[in-house]
């Protein structure tokens, strides 16, 4: 094995190493289905919910290259769904390994996922069928959020399972569906950083990311990327969509965050834009476990540099489930 190979398995190591952040205030239990191949995915389920029936979910998405534990550690939603009381399911995408560097086919993108056209919303309507029939979930809240890829694949299974999918609440990722006819107007609240070089906030060519982080130490990895249009415009395509006025008014506003919500809306469309923020869950954790133990080290910064600065003004699982909380689909 050449130096460069040992030296990039090394650094992917590293970028994969996450802590399993489970919490004892809830029963966590790993499943598998069968869908074109094994699937599987992680339940959460709070104390105070377990042996009862009619219990929301969010389903919570990973990232590109991503896996459950990492979105985990990052997102903190675990904590969010104790909190709030929710059941929490993490899908897993698909990948060359089972346990990391997973993707969604959420459109045209990303990774193996897209380019094998895996059938990611048909997993994702038969996990929901799952967890009906054995965790006796609430049909009619089931909600879905994710981050950058995670994004996507929430954004296409509110075209494509709009009768499934009551709200989504993606981060930091345009839609990226070509074309989106859903049978229903489905609730968005959308948040995004401004300084996202990732999934940019004013379009252009999105994605390469991890490409980047490992680049700085030389390894000669080509960018993968995709075009994306600007955030805003994507939004009132959404709000087109959901029959909006054009007349916006500002809900929150909190250090550099501002959130605001079309009026009139026929499916609510709401967003969160964070002013100099990065490719970051607002108020989540470091996304490499690199920087928990040397905050300082070069692949802690080589990799902040990359997704760009956090945010603590608002905590998106709270502003996301009161978001949620106001929805159902109709019985």
């Amino acid at each position: 094995m050449t130096l460069a190979a040992v030296t990039l398995r090394f650094l992917i190591l590293c970028l994969g190493l996450f802590l399993f952040s489970g919490t004892s205030q809830a029963l966590e239990k790993k499943h598998t289905i069968n869908h074109n191949g094994e699937r599987y995915f992680r339940v959460s389920v709070p104390d105070h919910l377990v042996g009862k029936s009619s219990n929301p979910m969010v389903l919570s998405f990973h990232g590109g290259g991503g896996s459950i534990e990492g979105h985990m550690r990052t997102t903190k939603m675990d904590d969010a769904a104790v909190k709030h009381g929710y059941v929490l399911v993490y899908p897993a995408g698909t990948g060359r390994r089972k346990d990391r560097f997973l993707t969604w086919n959420a459109g045209i993108c990303c990774g193996s996922a897209a380019e094998n056209e895996i059938d990611d919303v048909g997993f994702i309507s038969k996990l929901i069928d799952f967890m009906i029939e054995e965790y006796a979930v609430d049909a009619t809240r089931v909600y879905a959020t994710g981050h950058s890829n995670g994004a996507q694949i929430s954004y296409r299974l509110a075209c494509e399972l709009s009768d499934r999918i009551t709200a989504i609440a993606p981060n930091a990722s345009q839609s990226i569906i070509p074309n989106c006819s859903p049978k229903r107007a489905v609730p968005v609240l959308h948040f995004h950083g401004t300084n996202d070089q990732c999934a940019k906030f004013d379009g252009g060519d999105c994605g390469g990311c991890f490409q980047r982080a490992l680049q700085s130490y030389g390894l000669p990895l080509s960018e993968k990327t995709w075009a994306c249009e600007p955030v805003m415009g994507a939004l009132s395509k959404v709000a087109q969509r959901n029959k909006c006025s054009d007349e916006i008014a500002i809900t929150l506003q909190k250090g550099k965050t501002t959130c605001s919500r079309y009026k009139a809306c026929a499916g609510d469309v709401e967003y969160c834009i964070v002013e100099g923020g990065g490719h970051t869950w607002p108020g989540g954790a470091s996304a490499v476990k690199a920087c928990e133990h040397r905050p300082k080290g070069r692949l802690c910064k080589n990799w902040q540099n990359v997704v760009g600065p956090a945010s603590d003004d608002i905590s998106a699982n709270d502003v996301m489930w009161a978001f949620f909380s106001r929805h159902q689909l109709p019985n």
